[in-house]
Parts: C-alpha cells; sequence; structure tokens
C-alpha cells in the first residue's frame, strides 16, 4: 500500500524518458525478429539428405577411435597403405558424429549439423549486432551470407571449426564494442581471452581452424596500419589502431597456438602439424582436378553458386568500394578470404562467415542515409525474398529429408552386396569409398579414398588413377592387392572429358574374360572375379556405363531378363537394356510387357515413356 501512495506522488517521467523507451523496446523487438529470419533460414538451407559420401569415412573415423581408445597415426582404414601416416585433423568431431548416429541414426547427424548451423549463424548476427549494425541491415547480410554459404552445409568437420571461427568474430566484436563501456580494459581482455579459447578449441576439430588464425593475422596487420589509412582517407576512428592493438591481436593467436599445442600434444599423436593439412591438399595437384571443394567458382554453374556470387559482389559494392570508411583490418581479412574464395570454392564457407558483419555496418550506414521509402519498403522486401527464395532453390537439388541421399550413398547397390554375400577386399570410385567405409568398417577397408593426407601423392597417381583409368598393367595391380569385388560410379561428363572420352575401367571390366557384370542400375555398377560364385549371376556381353551392347544384343537377353526378374536391383536402364536386347532376339511383346512393368514402378520416366512411343504402342 505504501508503494502504490510513493508511486502516486512520484514526479512524472520525462517524454525524452518515455520516448527512449519505447526506442529500447522496439529494438530489442526488431533484434528478436532478425533472430527469427535468420534461425528460420538456416534450418531451411541445412535441413536435407545426407549427400556428402566423406560422412561415411567421418563415421568409420569415429569408430576406430571408439573401438581402440586412440586416435590412429597411420591410415588404418585402407587395406592398400595401412603404413602410411595420417594427419588426422578430425578426430573428435568425427567420433561425435558416429556416437550420434548410433544413438539416433542418420537422422540425428542431420539433425546435429542443422543445430551447429543454426546456431553459428546467429552469432554472425550478434557479431555485426556488436559491431553496431542496424537489426535490417545485420539479417540481411547475415541471411545473404547464409546461402550463399549453404553450399557447404553438409555433416563435415569443417562445420565445428567454421562455429570457432564465429565465436572468435564474435569475441572479437565484443572487445572492440566494450570500448565504449565502464570498465572496458577489463572487459574487451575477457573478451580477447575467450578468443583464444575458442581458436584453441577449434584447433582440435578441424585443420579448418587455421583460418581463425589468418583472420588474426590480417586483423593484427590492419590495425598497425590503420592510422595511416585514417589519415590518408580523413576518416574517423574505426576500430583498434595503432602498435598496442596489433600487439594484443598478435598475442591472441600466439597464445592459443601456444595452448593449442600443449593440449594437443597430450594426445594426438600429430599434435600441432594437424593444421598444415590445408596447405598439403591446396597444392595436390589431384585435388584439384578430382575434388569438387577444391577447384575455383569460376568452373561451376552461375545457377550452382549464384548466392555466392551476389555475396561476392555484394562485398565489391559495400566494402571495397568503400574502403576509405572501413577498418583496415577489416579489408586486409576480407581481401584475403575474397582471393582465396576464388581460388578455392570451399573458402566460400569461412569468407561469408567474416564479411557478413562487415557488410551489415556497411549497409547500415548506407540505410542511414536512404529515404524512407528504400528503408521501409525495398529492403524488407528484398530481405523477404531472399529468405524465401533461397531455401525453395536449395531444395530444387537437395530434398529436405531426414535421410541419406541416393545420389551420394548407393544403398541399392551395397543392398545388393550384403543379400548376396560380396567379400572385398573391394576397389571403389573413390567418391563411393566414404560410404563403403561408413557402412563395413573395420570388417572391410578401401583400396582408395579421398582422404588425401592420408596416403602417398605417388600411390594416388600410379596406382589408383592407373587402375580408375585402365592403364596397361591395371589387371596385374588388382591382383598384386588381391581385389575381388569392384564397385564403379558411372563416367561423369568431367571425367570423360578429363579422359577426351578414352575407355576406362568400367570398359575393361565388361570386356575382361576374368571379370563378371553382377548388377548395375541408373548409378553404377558391380563386378566380380569369375571364381566367385556370385559370377553365376553374371550379365553377359554389356556395358552399362556407355549403355551398350559388346555384341548382338539378343546375347545378352537372357542374363539381362534374369537379371530384372531377380527383382533385387531394378531400375529403368536395366529394363531399356532387356527390352533392347528381347527386341532383337524376335520377341517385341516380351520387350513391350517388360517396360510395362517397368513403368508401373518408376511411373513418368522418360526413356521408358519414349521407347514406348518410338515402337508405336499406344
Amino acid at each position: 500500500m505504501a508503494r502504490d501512495e510513493a508511486d502516486e506522488h512520484a514526479p512524472p517521467r520525462s517524454r525524452r524518458a518515455v520516448a527512449v523507451d519505447a526506442d529500447l523496446t522496439s529494438a530489442r523487438r526488431a533484434w528478436w525478429v532478425a533472430r527469427g529470419v535468420v534461425v528460420a533460414v538456416a534450418a531451411a538451407l541445412s535441413t536435407f539428405e545426407a549427400s556428402d559420401p566423406d560422412l561415411g569415412f567421418h563415421f568409420a573415423t569415429g569408430r576406430e577411435v571408439l573401438r581402440t581408445g586412440r586416435i590412429p597415426g597411420h591410415n588404418v582404414l585402407s587395406f592398400t597403405q595401412p603404413g602410411h601416416p595420417w594427419l588426422l585433423h578430425q578426430a573428435l568431431p568425427a567420433t561425435l558424429l558416429e556416437l550420434t548416429r548410433i544413438a539416433g541414426g542418420i537422422g540425428a547427424v542431420i539433425a546435429l549439423k542443422t543445430v551447429i548451423v543454426v546456431v553459428l549463424w546467429v552469432v554472425v548476427l550478434a557479431a555485426a549486432r556488436r559491431l553496431g549494425a542496424s537489426p535490417l541491415a545485420a539479417t540481411f547480410a547475415t541471411v545473404l551470407a547464409t546461402a550463399a554459404s549453404a553450399f557447404r552445409f553438409a555433416e563435415r568437420p569443417l562445420l565445428f571449426s567454421d562455429l570457432t571461427l564465429a565465436l572468435t568474430m564474435l569475441l572479437l566484436a565484443i572487445a572492440k564494442d566494450s570500448a565504449r563501456l565502464p570498465d572496458a580494459g577489463r572487459r574487451a581482455r575477457l573478451a580477447l581471452g575467450g578468443a583464444v579459447l575458442t581458436s584453441t578449441v577449434g584447433c582440435h576439430l578441424h585443420a579448418g581452424a587455421l583460418y581463425t588464425y589468418l583472420v588474426l593475422g590480417a586483423l593484427a596487420a590492419g590495425a598497425a596500419i590503420e592510422p595511416l589509412r585514417r589519415r590518408i582517407a580523413r576518416d574517423e576512428p574505426r576500430g583498434p589502431e595503432g602498435p598496442r592493438a596489433a600487439v594484443a591481436l598478435a598475442a591472441v593467436a600466439a597464445a592459443s597456438l601456444a595452448l593449442a599445442t600443449a593440449s594437443l600434444a597430450a594426445y594426438h599423436p600429430e599434435s600441432l602439424r594437424v593444421l598444415t593439412v590445408p596447405f598439403l591438399l591446396a597444392k595436390d595437384l589431384y585435388a584439384a582436378d578430382h575434388l569438387v571443394e577444391y577447384r575455383s567458382p569460376w568452373r561451376f554453374p552461375f545457377e550452382q553458386l549464384w548466392a555466392l556470387w551476389i555475396l561476392l559482389a555484394t562485398t565489391v559494392a559495400l566494402v571495397f568500394a568503400r574502403a576509405r570508411r572501413v577498418h583496415a583490418g577489416v579489408l586486409l581479412s576480407t581481401a584475403l578470404f575474397f582471393a582465396l574464395t576464388l581460388r578455392y570454392v570451399r573458402v566460400g564457407f569461412d569468407f561469408a562467415i567474416i564479411v557478413a558483419p562487415a557488410l551489415a555496418v556497411s549497409a547500415t550506414d548506407l540505410l542511414a542515409r536512404a529515404s524512407v521509402a528504400l528503408r521501409a519498403r525495398v529492403a524488407p522486401i528484398a530481405l523477404a525474398v531472399l529468405a524465401v527464395v533461397a531455401p525453395i532453390e536449395r531444395w530444387q537439388h537437395y530434398a529436405p529429408r531426414w535421410r541419406y541421399s541416393e545420389r551420394a550413398f548407393p544403398l541399392a547397390l551395397f543392398h545388393v552386396v550384403e543379400a548376396r554375400g560380396l567379400r572385398g577386399p573391394a576397389f571403389l570410385s573413390d567418391g563411393w569409398a566414404g560410404p563403403w567405409l561408413g557402412f563395413y568398417y573395420p570388417a572391410e577397408r578401401a583400396f582408395f579414398d579421398p582422404r588425401l593426407e592420408a596416403y602417398d601423392p605417388s600411390f594416388i597417381v600410379d596406382v589408383y588413377q592407373h587402375v580408375r583409368y585402365a592403364k596397361p598393367g591395371w589387371e596385374a595391380i588388382l591382383d598384386q592387392y588381391g581385389v575381388r569385388l569392384v564397385l564403379l560410379k558411372y563416367t561423369t561428363e568431367g571425367e570423360r572429358r578429363f579422359q577426351d572420352g578414352k575407355d576406362n575401367l568400367r570398359q575393361a571390366l565388361a570386356r575382361d574374360p576374368r571379370w563378371a557384370l553382377v548388377a548395375f542400375d541408373d548409378l553404377g555398377e558391380i563386378f566380380v572375379r569369375r571364381d566367385s560364385p556370385a559370377a553365376a549371376l553374371a550379365i553377359d556381353w554389356v556395358d552399362p556405363d556407355r549403355g551398350v551392347f559388346l555384341g548382338p544384343p539378343a546375347r545378352s537377353a537372357p542374363s539381362l531378363v534374369a537379371a530384372w526378374r531377380r527383382a533385387d536391383l531394378r531400375s529403368p536402364r536395366l529394363a531399356l537394356l532387356g527390352a533392347v536386347a528381347l527386341a532383337d532376339a524376335g520377341a517385341p511383346r516380351e520387350a513391350l510387357a517388360l517396360v510395362d512393368e517397368a513403368l508401373a514402378i518408376y511411373p513418368d520416366e522418360p526413356r521408358l515413356v519414349d521407347y514406348v512411343a518410338r515402337l508405336g504402342a499406344p
């Protein structure tokens, strides 16, 4: 009662105070909306079926760590190079991925990936806010960066180190922001100490932690030359500057590296050497030619990386074009990762994390000087369009389902392997070696897989590629390693161009009397040794890779029809080849009946429909 009376006699608050409270409430509401938009977009862009075949060897890596209780220092996943040193730089995330798979299957792994991606971009949004960006500008920059990096949202250990990169950037933003607060020195020291810890943790998760140190180095160099930039541009202070600030940032990197060295040495056989993996892969010629992530973005269709190209163009317009009003450290770090992204598309994810806060700050400055209509209508509409279009476009290529992608994981072929009791040692296309390890290690191991740091470069060129492209002597190599089973993807257009259309292992095996084709679908094919019991199911005189017969089609009709009747691996390709063979054997009705059966399984399959139409059937 006394409190009510006191409130009643209190002087009325000023209109200015009420207005300030209203502004604060409005700002808080705007930032909650911003977080909601970023969470929704990041979740939508990252929730799709597991489509990265490398996930398989991460499972196998985690399985090995759990099985032995230690991090292997040699290539235990391979039967061809088991003693080769292995710079295993992603053991802890791989173990977590395997534990997640054991606990909840592939759906739980996809959920874990989605959570990491969402948290990462919320952290990036928070960094933009700390640097003074407006809610609208920060949301747009973060959503654009999220869309631009979505092509890397796979279930990979790199996500973990990228999260520590985002956290380090946030802590650096907090250190900068603390300059305007009471007890600024203590707050800045705490934030920089946190940056030491987050960057150290990144070293235990993935060699991509190296990018954090590149950023710290660029920011330290930028702080040293920032006074010069300000004088030349006649600009106001934009952040830490001078020798003291440069030394502080360099000290964060040095302290983190020292702490990482000591902590890694406690359990990892290679200690800090794991951070050299990006350098090894960047200069590897096989990686440049065969691994998609090490190619330049110029080698991809625009529609595949449209958001990344928009992000790069926006960076030119809002950061480089406004260099007179951008901190030198931001310019240096942005330019460094801009150049790396143009050389290696995989760096685009890290570039997006680093540049988003800078874009948000620049966009805030521009919007502050823009018209009311632009701020109130055009900018929000552009944000809404981006937030809706990006997930829809993504889902056209990667279905939002909680399962393995059948394009990356040949589950039907693996089912045949299990059902028929096929055993290795096996030679696989490198893109399928990861799934093979993920499903069958330690019972089965790999001839070769894309862990380039675990193989001798000469082995990759002189042994694996020698066999893959069926160079003279390929048979002796398979004999040397006791290979009994071969699973191959079909030749891609890129591979065909790389070989100038020449025959490769697929054609060589189809013609070799010592090997038998026992199964194929629309993704690939399985061969076994002729002395294998499974060879009794051979499909003769057919090259499914090129869709041709190796003799009169009629000779293949019995084995193709038998393969269809077994019903364990039916496909449009099998039905079409079977129909052509039956027609050539003088059985057109049986051919149409086979195609009709296939259309019942694959309705509207254009190849089957076209076959029926060409025969003039109703």
